[in-house]
């Protein structure tokens, strides 16, 4: 199987750092890429590429960011491929995109594997129950080149997965075989999948809507991040799709 990201990569909005209220001003970055269906444009995910690879050096830091959401009302299935298939672009080398929300706190069809036709295909939470196995078996070539998948895992191994253990195992396997990861986790503070991969990530994006998502949830989101003692963290706020 070969994953198509042709299609998947929507943003054409402005990053800046000029968020107002409490939650905007402690993050590092804010970022605005605007979805725009009809004309894929992957130039403001191509900004965030050349920034996360500026901020996030080979020599002092973990080359991966984990794109999650301070509640239920965002989700990376459209986020993850774009930034993945940019920093692919930009870095010319191996890039892996991972859908790490086995739990189901997005819907199997809403969630990046469902968004890239894969929901049934072997991946994260296989490699979880079997981590001997290495995560070779479970990798899936896309249609751009030094991009490559890692699915959700099939339905009886998300079934059968109980928490995030394992987490250190797919993520130093992963960074071992890749010059940049992209996970795709559930809600921070409801998926602890998330909870375990933030300070292991170079970098944490929380996906926010504009005019949905709340401010409380944001400060709430941040209090958690630094609680586990996450490296980075940065807003992606998107445009609710009309």
């Amino acid at each position: 199987m070969i994953v198509s990201l042709n299609s998947n990569g929507n943003g054409n909005g402005n990053g800046n750092g000029n968020g107002k209220g409490h939650a905007a001003r402690i993050f590092s970055r804010l970022f605005n890429p605007r979805p725009s269906p009809a004309t894929p444009d992957l130039s403001r995910f191509r900004q965030l590429a050349v920034r996360l690879h500026q901020d996030l050096p080979r020599s002092s830091s973990p080359r991966s960011v984990l794109l999650t959401s301070p509640s239920a009302a965002a989700t990376p299935a459209h986020a993850g491929p774009a930034l993945a298939r940019a920093l692919g672009d930009h870095l010319s080398r191996p890039v892996l995109l991972v859908d790490a929300d086995p739990g189901g706190h997005t819907s199997a069809t809403e969630g990046v594997s469902g968004h890239l036709n894969c929901v049934s295909a072997p991946g994260f939470a296989d490699f979880l129950l079997h981590p001997a196995q290495g995560i070779e078996p479970f990798i899936l070539p896309s249609s751009r080149p030094f991009v490559s998948f890692l699915s959700a895992g099939t339905a009886e191994a998300r079934q059968k997965i109980a928490g995030a253990e394992g987490i250190e195992a797919l993520a130093s396997a992963a960074a071992a075989q890749f010059d940049f990861v992209v996970y795709c986790a559930g809600p921070l503070t409801h998926d602890p999948i998330a909870l375990a991969l933030a300070p292991l990530v170079g970098c944490v994006l929380l996906l926010a809507i504009e005019n949905r998502t709340r401010l409380k949830d944001l400060d709430l989101a941040q209090d958690t991040l630094s609680s586990c003692n996450a490296r980075k963290m940065g807003i992606l706020l998107t445009r609710a799709e009309s």
